[in-house]
């Protein structure tokens, strides 16, 4: 007997265990039922599909779109009205049969500043397509615009997907802390929603939930006008720029929106989207502003002073002393941007490449008048490239392996993030690679050949005063990113020399 009743308590034991798992989940199943019913409501109804525009951060005065007809109808142009902040752009209002059509949305650098868009890497794109692709016709679309940044690209997106494309490349990054905006509503957004934004994105009840909730929270949101004003537009713009650290995560955080944004947009409308990470000047670009830790006290500050002094005056003498002086200064104040760059240039003069880029990262990403693409916004790019499996192409790596030193600086970019020709036309050759492997580029025989002859043929065209008013523009560019003067674009200029020794300058900038 005693056997039989442990052998039926066996058999119970399991179905006990079934049955109390089963309550379990179906006790889950029944609290996630209000959330899938909304799910199902809102594909029913079309409520959060991911073309929505609307930006629940900041608006718009007006809202007017990139391209009009022209007067004849028979092609769009860019507005007049925009083009001090894109190059003069049209294709025909009709697509041809045949014709591929490529928009290149994006900002300077796509634009091709600061010579144009005649040297720009979307106008090499055309040549050597022109030159190598027997395949069709291609029209290769310039929307770069002059301190766009993502908010402002995102309905140029969505503006160019009603005009038959065949490609998107997005190149977005470098200027969104150009303007100035109102962040108090988007820091209040809740963290959780941040961080489950990866897996639940794609859900259309997430999509209207982030929208209400944001909205909530933005309801104060900055209207901007539709003509861009940037802090550096103003004598001294430099002093614009403090350090905020709280402001800093929220432009980050609509940057990732609007990226996310844009990517589902594109993908929503079944056409191929390639990414692109800009470069930027590590080495011979110094921190445009650099400033101490908040809470630093004096005492630390007047070290630090101390320490930089010291270090300079042993450069010459003794250079492995001064790292160590400038090692001490960095431990006692990462963020200050101007210290780590100084580091950066020693342990470069003494061959130390890897430490060298480590501390030139931390210098740009620690820049108070941060002109170039934060490693935060660098991550969450290559995140969502992965995450919803778009190409990325890393113009930054492409330009760098060509590097001498092993750090992009001054031999292939002309400021803080601007490439040369030279590379903005490996910047070409680059993308018929990407274009090749998604099956859209059929290149002839011997099509480097024909791309080298073609490029040189381009160039030869260009007329003497096009070079001359590049070489005005970079100069007044540069001036303009540091504060002092206005700044006219569209239009080149001499690669700078890379510098090879270290460079200490005042502490106060």
């Amino acid at each position: 007997m005693s056997v039989g009743r442990t052998s039926g308590e066996q058999i119970a034991r399991p179905r006990g265990r079934w049955r109390g798992l089963l309550f379990r989940l179906a006790a889950v199943l029944l609290a996630l039922s209000p959330f899938l019913i909304f799910e199902l409501l809102c594909w029913q109804f079309d409520w959060g599909a991911a073309t929505d525009p609307a930006d629940p951060f900041v608006a718009f005065a007006t809202n007017r779109p990139l391209f009009e007809r022209t007067a004849d109808g028979s092609r769009w142009q860019i507005t007049p009205r925009l083009q001090r902040f894109f190059s003069d752009e049209s294709f025909p209002a009709h697509k041809p049969s045949g014709t591929r059509r490529v928009f290149v949305v994006g900002e300077s650098t796509v634009a091709g500043e600061p010579f144009g868009k005649p040297t720009s890497f979307p106008t090499w794109l055309q040549v050597a397509l022109d030159a190598t692709d027997g395949s069709g016709r291609w029209d290769i679309v310039n929307c770069g615009g002059i301190s766009y940044a993502s908010y402002r690209l995102a309905p140029i997106v969505e503006e160019c997907l009603t005009h038959e494309p065949d490609l998107i490349v997005l190149a977005v990054g470098h200027n969104e802390f150009l303007e100035e905006r109102t962040y108090a509503p988007i820091r209040a957004t809740p963290a959780v929603i941040r961080s489950l934004y990866d897996a639940v994105e794609r859900s259309r009840g997430f999509r209207v939930t982030r929208s209400r909730v944001l909205g909530t929270f933005a309801a104060s949101k900055s209207t901007l006008p539709e003509e861009i004003r940037t802090r550096l537009d103003l004598e001294g713009g430099l002093e614009a720029y403090h350090r905020n650290e709280a402001g800093r995560r929220a432009v980050i955080a609509h940057y990732e929106f609007n990226l996310r944004r844009m990517v589902n947009s594109v993908q929503a409308a079944g056409v191929p989207l390639i990414l692109i990470r800009q470069p930027s000047n590590l080495a011979d670009c110094p921190p445009f502003k650099s400033d101490y830790a908040p809470g630093l006290s004096p005492e630390d500050r007047a070290r630090c002073d101390e320490l930089v002094a010291a270090a300079q005056e042993r450069l010459a003498t003794d250079l492995p002393a001064a790292v160590l002086l400038l090692e001490e200064a960095v431990r006692i104040d990462p963020t200050f941007a101007r210290t780590q760059y100084e580091l950066g240039k020693c342990y470069e003069a003494l061959g130390d490449t890897a430490r060298a880029r480590q501390a030139y990262i931390a210098a740009r990403d620690h820049d108070v008048c941060p002109l170039r693409m934060l490693s935060e916004m660098e991550q969450i790019l290559a995140q969502v490239a992965a995450g919803t499996r778009t190409p990325l192409v890393d113009l930054h790596a492409l330009l760098e392996q060509e590097t001498p030193t092993g750090i992009l600086g001054g031999f292939l970019l002309v400021d803080h993030v601007h490439p040369s020709m030279a590379g903005h036309q490996r910047i070409a050759k680059r993308l018929l690679m990407e274009l090749d492997s998604l099956g859209l580029y059929q290149p002839r025989p011997n099509s480097q050949t024909a791309i080298d002859a073609a490029f040189a043929e381009h160039l030869a065209s260009l007329d003497p005063q096009y070079f001359l008013r590049g070489q005005r523009s970079l100069r007044s560019l540069q001036a303009w990113a540091a504060g002092r003067a206005p700044y006219t674009p569209m239009v080149t200029g001499p690669e700078p020399k890379a510098q090879s020794e270290p460079m200490l300058s005042p502490r106060h900038e």
